[in-house]
């Protein structure tokens, strides 16, 4: 019990300091630090995902170079009809509340929906 008395102390102590060194620049700044902090991060699972797939995008090439490239326009096109229909039944939705809301931003709107939904199931 002595050991986490001593850490709590420390602690505290600790952000007392950080208190009293009143550092404006970091909290003025702390958005864009934030941002760059992220930033890497994203950098470096991006070339984390790279290097340890690098076999499966080889993989994923190949595929599509071999493949016919009728089928793949023709998924591509049944996909953009997809979300420009989604986009069309919030457009619906909308106007059964008397809102009128442009195409374009319903298709945003479904495309932030599905994103955070699938994270949501993970």
């Amino acid at each position: 019990m002595a050991g986490n008395s001593r850490i709590l102390k420390s602690a505290s102590a600790l952000r007392s300091y950080i208190r009293e060194m009143n550092l404006p620049s970091i909290r003025e700044n702390s958005k864009l630090i934030a941002q760059f902090i992220l930033t890497a991060l994203f950098f470096g699972l991006g070339i984390w995902f790279l290097k340890h797939e690098r076999a499966e995008l080889a993989e994923v090439k190949a595929t599509l170079v071999s493949s016919q490239w009728t089928w793949v326009l023709l998924g591509i096109g049944v996909t953009v009809l997809y979300i420009i229909l989604q986009g069309l039944m919030y457009v619906g939705a909308f106007l059964s509340i008397h809102c009128q809301v442009k195409l374009k931003d319903t298709v945003e709107l479904f495309q932030l929906a599905m994103s955070s939904d699938e994270f949501a199931h993970f």
